[in-house]
């Protein structure tokens, strides 16, 4: 996960290529030095669970979480800023629960062993198709239920500008991408 702190706002970044989620976590300064550190996935997963209020120190190399510390990850992350800061050409408002109840109850296609919807911004809303549509996209289902689960808003702004580009779920303070599934047999 990365901890992205840019000097006002702490952003808690994670990723696993097939989707990526965005949170913006309230902090007790309202400004700083910028630092980013890419923590290990074991010492995030040893930190769920407990406290949300929590005190955290990110200096360059290392994170500390409360009186835990932990060296950074020496890797790359994904350019998660291209994505929060792009306006995206098609933009929906829709409510959580009905696009999940959307989403959840529309038909689903099988591809590579995994539930996909299929979703298709029309002039009335979005759409959950059963066949294909040129303007259509396929996503996992179950990780865009996930993602509606996640942000833990009655509103979301969803995002979607082609077969090719992520869908982006975003609400006050958290954003989700996922990557499209492509619906063409293997060659």
């Amino acid at each position: 996960m990365l901890f992205d702190f840019d000097g006002t706002v702490l952003r808690l970044v994670a990723s696993d290529r097939h989707r990526m989620a965005v949170a913006t976590v309230p902090t007790r300064w309202p400004s700083g030095t910028p630092v980013r550190v890419l923590a290990p996935t074991a010492f995030v997963d040893g930190l769920s669970g407990g406290d949300l209020d929590v005190d955290v120190t990110l200096e360059p190399g290392a994170l500390t979480v409360d009186s835990v510390r932990t060296p950074a990850v020496d890797a790359v992350f994904p350019d998660y800023e291209r994505f929060v800061r792009t306006t995206p050409a098609r933009r929906i408002t829709v409510t959580t629960a009905g696009l999940r109840s959307l989403v959840a109850t529309g038909p689903t296609r099988t591809v590579q062993r995994s539930e996909v919807s299929v979703l298709m911004v029309t002039d009335h809303g979005i759409d959950v198709l059963d066949g294909d549509h040129p303007d259509a996209v396929a996503f996992n289902r179950e990780y865009l239920l996930e993602a509606l689960d996640a942000t833990g808003s009655p509103q979301l702004e969803l995002a979607l500008d082609g077969p090719i580009r992520p869908l982006v779920v975003t609400a006050p303070t958290a954003m989700n991408l996922l990557m499209p599934v492509n619906l063409s047999p293997a060659a």
